[in-house]
């Protein structure tokens, strides 16, 4: 069988998508030998001029389009109009689209991966442009996916609620964080992250792109109500890419006089993350919506204490917790807060749990399931 499988988010600076399909053809290429796998690193509107950067996974079954051609000539071939797409790709039995887009010319089997509705129930978090482009790749999946993959239970639900989508044509695969997101035992590499980000003080740390579903803004109001003593101690650390409609999250910094206590790193490497979550008292991510909510595993298998949002797949993700928050209630966040950060051995307790529920979530369960799925779709 010759599955396809899209990884142009895996160029460059990887946000959420772009790991998820790189963990996916690694945990593929450590577990099934036998099929041959087409690795798409451009990939209809994706298109990274440094998408030579990726490198062969697999041993010998992976191989990765275009790189007979010179990076200009294939994004050429790919700008090109009158270039038939699917003939760029090449015949597949499988293809595998994994960044909302989901063709309708094409050879083999689609699958499709959903990763939430937010541009459905929560339009006002995002750009016109954005909602459009979402809108539109996933009513493709809806209406031309052989199989669609939901990164949850309640992408699942959302999608079959707001798309009309027929229980047999979806399959739950969790996401899951790399193996390089685990408890690590030599401080010193800690100290040394911490050092080269100047994080000089103890710190919360949340992770994801600077916009209004992630919810920054509660946090920092929670953040500024806490004792005068606990934000002296520990600074806010941010994390993550610019997003959009984020001008209200640096103003806020400034109105509530924390220049001097919130740092905003950016985009940080994949090898300096799971340092971070490691140096990190506790991890807070009170987003309004997830489909999966990456960072909560992630900082679960690192052993971080999390407070996460009580809404969409966030308790799927940390199962039973009494320190799910209303993401809506700045109160209700200040209070687990100032609970866990005074009481270390809560902290102690809750970061324990974590790393034996984030065990639900592996890479080669997520490659295991999917292969079981081209299986299943196999001509």
């Amino acid at each position: 069988m010759k599955i396809g499988i899209d990884v142009s988010l895996a160029v460059g600076e990887k946000a959420g998508v772009g790991h998820y399909s790189w963990e996916l053809v690694n945990g593929l290429g450590e577990i099934d030998h036998e099929n041959e796998y087409i690795l798409y690193p451009l990939f209809y509107n994706i298109r990274d001029p440094k998408f030579k950067s990726l490198p062969i996974v697999g041993e010998g079954n992976f191989h990765m389009q275009h790189t007979e051609h010179s990076a200009q000539q294939a994004l050429d071939l790919w700008n090109d109009t009158s270039v038939v797409k699917k003939d760029l790709l090449g015949r597949v039995d499988i293809l595998h689209a994994t960044t909302v887009c989901a063709p309708r010319d094409h050879y083999g089997k689609l699958v499709s991966t959903a990763y939430d509705v937010s541009f459905m129930t929560h339009p006002q978090y995002h750009t016109e442009a954005n909602r459009a482009v979402c809108l539109k790749g996933t009513l493709d999946s809806a209406l031309y996916a052989d199989k669609i993959v939901a990164i949850s239970e309640h992408t699942k639900e959302d999608i079959k609620k707001y798309f009309n989508v027929s229980d047999d044509r979806i399959t739950v695969i969790y996401l899951a964080p790399g193996r390089n997101f685990k408890p690590i035992e030599d401080r010193t590499l800690v100290q040394r992250m911490r050092e080269t980000y100047r994080l000089e003080k103890e710190y919360i740390l949340m992770v994801g792109s600077i916009e209004p579903r992630k919810n920054h803004r509660g946090l920092l109001q929670a953040y500024r109500a806490m004792p005068e003593a606990i934000q002296n101690r520990y600074d806010l650390v941010f994390t993550g890419g610019t997003g959009w409609l984020n001008t209200d999250i640096y103003n806020l910094v400034r109105e509530l006089h924390l220049e001097d206590r919130v740092r905003f790193l950016g985009y940080v490497p994949d090898q300096h993350l799971p340092l971070l979550y490691n140096g990190a008292t506790l991890f807070v991510f009170p987003s309004f919506y997830e489909g999966f909510g990456l960072p909560v595993a992630e900082a679960m298998a690192c052993g971080t204490p999390v407070i996460t949002s009580n809404v969409s797949s966030l308790p799927e993700i940390v199962g039973d917790s009494d320190l799910l928050v209303d993401p809506g209630n700045v109160r209700d966040l200040l209070d687990k807060l100032v609970r866990l950060l005074e009481d270390e051995s809560l902290r102690g307790e809750v970061g324990r749990k974590g790393i034996e529920r984030a065990e639900k979530f592996s890479v080669r369960k997520t490659a295991e399931k999917t292969l079981a799925l081209y299986r299943e779709l196999a001509p």
